[in-house]
């Protein structure tokens, strides 16, 4: 029987082979699957930072495919990010609500004027206007309030019984109004110098007939920056939609190379019924048949239906492996462009947010970034009970050196200062310009004595320093009151004491400080 021995060793090679086949394919198969999964994992990390709650969803999906998932579970997590990224695609990234629109800039100037009592009703009448009713156009507004404004304004043809009394605003109240307004605000970087443009206007005085001029330009400036925001919102808008779109994208491609698997595991399986059918077949055949000849045709009957299936069930494959090989290549370029998106949007939001956290004219801290950290070093002494001190720093007559050298002398000042006191400070320490001519000082680590010897340096290195402007020596001198967080203080608590303290300060002849 050599040839009969010669046909099953050509079988069991073929059978074999097909073995080695089937082997090869799974690994193939088992080695995409573990690409989708890492080509998943970058995905989440590449979208995280945008928010809390889609961080942790984020988290939860790359700490799931760590471990083997069926589509079921990988569509309800899916589900999850879209859900969360359809929240951060509705939420609002404006800067501030003093941003929202013309009539509530007119609103916010309309507050910051206190009008004499002659006009007190008329002012009223507007604010609610602005306030409540939707009837009062922007240009009706802005007309109105510079009217009102104009009105209240003594001038040299008012009759003599109202120039300079409570009747009537001087037009320097009115500036301050316009500067009080627009430091209240926290401007980009990039309009800092239009913002000053503004100041030295009003620096230079304005009459009653420019006052309407000076309204409009403040208004528009802050539409101007309105806008800006705006387009940064839909800028931000487009790529989250963007990445909803290539996440619904990905989840295809998972769930196709899923059903993928599965046929071909199916079609192995069914590869391997029907050989194993062929094989049964070839074993009877052997054992029963006695003519040589029928049974050398039974044998090889059966071997050709086994390279048919064979050959079918490669070809099948072929085609899986193309589709997928283009749905991974797809996959790969996404990822790619995500990574590439992913990598300028956050230096844009970084930039943004050291924009809204930085004062334009100092380049300090401001108010925001001063709320945020102390958040922080609150929540961190609580915990460790470690010292905690807060001083609050203010220029002595700041409003006299305005009056007398001008706001660009000002702000000179308010930068001199800043940079004086940013030297006088170590690293970990915090300081922020919080309103126009005052700023806050966090010293983590430090006790109350060591507070006052930090407090003293900063007040002699800025009472010895010679500061000129326009070649006229402007003396400037700083006040402060300084307080430590004791055991069962709030942040608010703190921050009363050191401002009390700073009131006596003031009050005890300014140019020192005071412990509260």
């Amino acid at each position: 029987m050599p040839e009969k021995d010669a046909d099953q060793d050509r079988w069991q090679s073929r059978y074999f082979s097909a073995l080695d086949d089937f082997e090869s394919k799974e690994n193939e198969w088992q080695a995409i699957e573990k690409s989708l999964r890492q080509g998943l994992k970058r995905l989440a990390v590449i979208a995280q930072g945008q928010d809390s709650s889609l961080d942790q969803t984020l988290t939860n999906l790359r700490n799931t495919l760590q471990q083997r998932v069926d589509v079921n579970q990988l569509e309800a997590l899916f589900g999850e990010i879209w859900a969360r990224v359809q929240q951060l695609d509705d939420s609002d990234y404006a800067r501030s609500a003093s941003l929202q629109d013309g009539r509530h800039t007119l609103l916010q100037l309309l507050t910051k004027v206190h009008f004499p009592i002659l006009f007190t009703q008329r002012a009223e009448k507007l604010r609610q206007r602005l306030e409540i009713t939707t009837d009062v156009d922007l240009d009706t507004g802005i007309d109105e309030l510079a009217t009102l404004m104009a009105d209240s304004v003594s001038s040299d043809d008012k009759p003599p019984s109202l120039l300079h009394s409570q009747q009537t605003l001087s037009r320097a109240s009115v500036e301050e109004s316009f500067l009080a307004f627009l430091e209240s605000l926290s401007f980009p970087g990039d309009y800092s110098k239009r913002v000053q443009q503004i100041k030295q206007q009003l620096s230079a005085g304005i009459k009653t007939d420019q006052v309407k001029g000076m309204v409009q330009s403040v208004v528009a400036l802050v539409n101007d920056i309105r806008k800006v925001v705006e387009q940064e919102k839909s800028e931000l808008e487009k790529f989250l939609k963007q990445l909803i779109q290539r996440l619904d994208a990905l989840d295809s491609i998972v769930e196709g190379a899923e059903n993928q698997h599965h046929d071909n595991i199916a079609s192995e399986r069914q590869l391997e019924s029907a050989m194993q059918a062929q094989v049964d077949s070839i074993e009877a055949a052997v054992k029963n048949e006695t003519d040589v000849a029928k049974l050398k045709q039974a044998i090889q009957a059966s071997l050709d239906s086994i390279h048919l299936r064979m050959e079918e069930h490669r070809r099948l494959e072929n085609q899986r492996e193309s589709q997928l090989e283009g749905q991974l290549k797809s996959l790969s370029a996404n990822l790619a462009s995500m990574e590439d998106e992913a990598k300028i949007l956050r230096q844009q939001l970084r930039k943004k947010h050291e924009q809204a956290i930085k004062d334009p004219l100092t380049g300090a801290y401001n108010r925001l970034a001063y709320e945020q950290r102390i958040e922080r070093e609150y929540t961190r002494w609580k915990r460790y009970e470690n010292p905690l001190t807060l001083s609050i720093w203010d220029i002595d007559h700041f409003k006299q050196i305005n009056d007398t050298y001008g706001h660009p002398s000002g702000d000179r000042a308010l930068i001199l200062i800043t940079k004086l006191i940013r030297n006088s400070l170590r690293a970990t320490d915090f300081f922020a310009r919080i309103g126009g001519e005052e700023f806050v000082v966090l010293l983590p680590e430090t006790t109350l004595d060591a507070a006052t010897n930090v407090a003293e340096k900063i007040r002699t290195c800025i009472d010895s320093h010679q500061f000129h402007f326009e070649n006229k020596t402007v003396p400037i001198t700083v006040s402060a009151g300084i307080a430590q967080f004791n055991p069962g203080d709030t942040s608010e608590v703190v921050f009363q004491r050191a401002d009390s303290a700073l009131y006596q300060a003031k009050q005890q002849g300014r140019n020192r400080f005071f412990t509260g």
